[in-house]
């Protein structure tokens, strides 16, 4: 048999690589360098037709769909968007001139929202179960929560719903507040 010099003519079953049973034994050394010969390009990531089936350690980049196979696989980021929403404030009290923002970012069919809440010169208070926002882009599929913070000192204020009934972002309950607040959770579409 041939000496091999690149990886594509290795076999992964051991009996059909050289040396055959019939080569001569001087043939033996030729077949050794060879071996080490492919060591050293696993090794040194390049040679002798050698292309690694690896990610790169560091500084690499990587482009395309990424795919896993197995339980719980991940089929790449097919689908990514991001924009903002116009939220709408139902049951919220409010003293002053408020403010609403919202921003988005959706991968595949899970959507990830911000809501940020402001008063120019006021307060603004939250009763749960009875506050609550509407404008979430797409159609929520499943009930979630929500969580939400106050901006001044981020006191965490408590745990909301995402309603998949209504699409409504329901609040935590909190006290009459100038702190601005941030509202944040994520749902399926």
């Amino acid at each position: 048999m041939p000496v091999p010099t690149t990886f594509s003519a290795l076999s992964t079953t051991p009996a059909s690589n050289s040396p055959a049973g019939s080569d001569a034994p001087s043939v033996l050394d030729d077949h050794q360098r060879a071996l080490y010969a492919f060591i050293a390009s696993i090794y040194a990531n390049s040679g002798n037709g050698w292309t690694t089936p690896y990610l790169p350690l560091a500084g690499g980049t990587i482009t395309g769909a990424v795919g896993f196979s197995g339980a719980g696989a991940i089929t790449g980021y097919a689908t990514t968007s991001k924009g903002t929403w116009t939220p709408t404030a139902t049951n919220l009290t409010v003293v002053g001139t408020p403010t609403y923002q919202g921003w988005y970012t959706q991968i595949n069919d899970r959507v990830l929202w911000e809501l940020y809440i402001t008063v120019a010169g006021g307060t603004t208070a939250s009763t749960a179960n009875s506050t609550y926002f509407t404008g979430l882009p797409g159609t929520n599929l499943a009930k979630t929560t929500c969580v939400a913070v106050q901006d001044s000192g981020t006191a965490s204020l408590g745990v909301g719903l995402v309603d998949v009934t209504t699409n409504r972002v329901y609040t935590p309950t909190w006290a009459a507040t100038s702190s601005g607040i941030l509202v944040s959770g994520s749902y399926r579409v």
